[in-house]
């Protein structure tokens, strides 16, 4: 599992830079309304992604229990796929965002075909969860916590567009944004 935690932590410090180099900062896709789609897809993707990797952090998850990060894995990769056509349709993505997309898209495959020994496994043992801190366990939540700051700092940009988008639908709210 150790191989496995190692792509997941490159994959969540790589989503961490794409957030806040890429979205962030040099894209800005926070502040405009246009990209509020895309915003709240890279928000729950990101949180997902924290979240899946809070629980194997520190925890091994045997029998039936597998299948709340089972289900995390897919939630989260099914958002990603949502996130790339969403990109593709809102906005021309540069080189070097698409190559950020690429490695997190090895590293993610990486994580998966490493985790799958350990995942059946735990799926044949008795439903427990197992308090199992690793050697990485502190980086990879270190690096979780990151990607939920970000992911965060999204999630509270797409609320205040949505109260905007509210405020403009009445005339008090007009004036007052004036």
């Amino acid at each position: 599992m150790v191989a496995a935690q190692i792509f997941l932590t490159g994959f969540v410090l790589l989503s961490a830079f794409d957030i806040f180099y890429f979205h962030l900062w040099k894209e800005r896709l926070t502040s405009s309304a246009k990209h509020l789609h895309e915003t709240r897809l890279h928000a729950w993707g990101n949180g997902i992604t924290a979240a899946l990797a809070l629980c194997l952090a520190w925890l091994e998850w045997h029998g039936w229990t597998i299948l709340l990060p089972l289900g995390l894995i897919a939630w989260e990769s099914a958002l990603g796929i949502l996130d790339y056509l969403e990109e593709k349709r809102s906005r021309p993505v540069k080189f070097l965002e698409k190559a950020a997309h690429w490695c997190m898209l090895l590293l993610h495959t990486g994580f998966l075909f490493c985790a799958a020994p350990s995942a059946w496994d735990w799926w044949q043992k008795s439903s427990h969860t197992v308090v199992s801190p690793g050697t990485l366990s502190i980086s990879l939540t270190l690096s979780a916590l990151l990607l939920l700051g970000g992911a965060i700092s999204e999630s509270r940009v797409s609320g205040a567009f949505r109260s905007r988008r509210r405020l403009l639908k009445t005339s008090e709210g007009r004036r007052a944004l004036r």
